[in-house]
């Protein structure tokens, strides 16, 4: 999982998954990974499953935005 990585390397200042349907059960395994080390994460959500990714990302209090959808800069940075 990716709290085994945690546990055994530096933790990630950054983090791109591409899992291809799997990135529910990976985002599972890192509770640590998001609520301690909080990494920046790009990943890819499969439909089947981005659901429960994206309530995974709001428990440990992750903002999610879409590459399809344009953010204005100004909404996308708080001080």
């Amino acid at each position: 999982t990716a709290d085994w990585l945690l546990e055994h390397f530096p933790a990630p200042d950054f983090v791109k998954c591409d899992a291809e349907g799997a990135e529910s059960m990976i985002l599972r395994g890192a509770p640590r990974l998001l609520g301690e080390a909080r990494p920046v994460i790009v990943i890819e959500m499969a439909r089947e499953n981005a659901e429960e990714c994206a309530a995974i990302f709001a428990r440990h209090d992750y903002v999610t935005m879409s590459a399809y959808e344009p953010v204005a800069v100004e909404s996308a940075v708080s001080d």
